[in-house]
């Protein structure tokens, strides 16, 4: 009789422990209809009449055990990974996807102007992932503000409450821009098992559209600084062509933008794990990773162990 009950226990937890990652997130709704507020203030004062953008780049796919995303519409067939991001990985990528928007010239999916209060307000929006961005804005004095591109996942998920959040706000990190006269790229190789290539071509954009391209080679130690730019345009650069196997970002600290490109692992991959840190800001992504199932997969662990330890005691009795 008791061996029976120590053999249905450890059945009955097994279950259970396998149960566990299906319960990790709950579905969001479809079809319900998701507004998004975006603040544009700087030190308290509205941008009023800035325009703020929203391009849709990708599907919500998974939700559990924890919330992925896979390029959708015209950001289908870029390089660009989603998976597995830390903090450093979001802003990339949304910089990158940035990147791609100008260069190609994407039309947004909504866009609106900022009210006297500083809000951008969107309604009507579908499930899915969100770059926001907003033109970069001159006010009466003549200072000109940019905002950093972001990512985020509409609706919200609260990993506290296990709950989807379909009326969100969210705010614009801002900066003053500096009179840009010179931009500096350089290229950045992580190569994994790929032959890297001798040489890549490098755009100069202005407002969107291509003055010079450049190439970047070992001769150059793969960095370039273009010269005596209007102050008053916007520049940036995009790599001509993506070679074959390796994904790209785009990161941007002062007047250098650094472009880096990854090539494939040498052997097949692991199963995708948790990312190693919940981007910040609200503006990104929530992972929608659930930690509680740890310490009752732990207690069933410690369950079993006691049952088999019990059984083999009572055959040698």
């Amino acid at each position: 009789m008791k061996k029976r009950l120590c053999t249905f226990l450890m059945v009955f937890v097994l279950l259970v422990s396998c149960a566990l990652p299906a319960m990790a997130a709950p579905a969001y709704d479809p079809n319900k209809s998701i507004s998004l507020t975006i603040q544009a203030l700087w030190e308290k004062a509205p941008l009023e009449n800035a325009q703020v953008t929203l391009h849709r780049v990708a599907d919500i796919t998974e939700t559990s055990p924890w919330i992925t995303f896979t390029l959708s519409g015209a950001f289908e067939d870029y390089p660009v990974e989603l998976k597995d991001l830390d903090n450093d990985g979001w802003k990339a990528a949304a910089s990158t996807l940035a990147t791609y928007a100008t260069k190609d010239k994407i039309e947004p999916t909504a866009q609106a102007v900022v009210d006297k209060d500083g809000n951008a307000v969107f309604h009507n929006l579908t499930a899915g992932l969100y770059l926001v961005q907003m033109v970069p804005f001159t006010d009466e004095v003549g200072y000109t503000y940019k905002a950093t591109p972001v990512l985020m996942e509409l609706p919200e998920f609260d990993d506290t409450t296990d709950t989807w959040n379909y009326t969100a706000t969210a705010r614009l990190k801002l900066e003053k821009v500096v009179p840009q006269t010179e931009l500096t790229v350089q290229k950045v190789w992580n190569n994994g098992s790929m032959t890297q290539p001798k040489s890549i071509k490098v755009a100069l954009l202005c407002d969107g559209v291509e003055k010079e391209v450049v190439e970047l080679n070992s001769s150059n130690n793969w960095r370039h600084t273009f010269k005596n730019l209007d102050a008053t345009k916007t520049w940036t650069v995009v790599e001509v062509e993506v070679p074959h196997g390796y994904t790209v970002t785009y990161t941007t600290k002062g007047t250098v933008i650094t472009i880096t490109n990854t090539g494939k692992p040498s052997e097949t991959p692991e199963p995708p794990t948790p990312p190693t840190a919940t981007p910040p800001g609200g503006l990104i992504p929530q992972t929608g990773v659930l930690w509680w199932p740890v310490p009752v997969m732990a207690l069933a662990g410690l369950i079993l162990f006691v049952l088999g330890w019990h059984l083999r005691g009572g055959k040698r009795n």
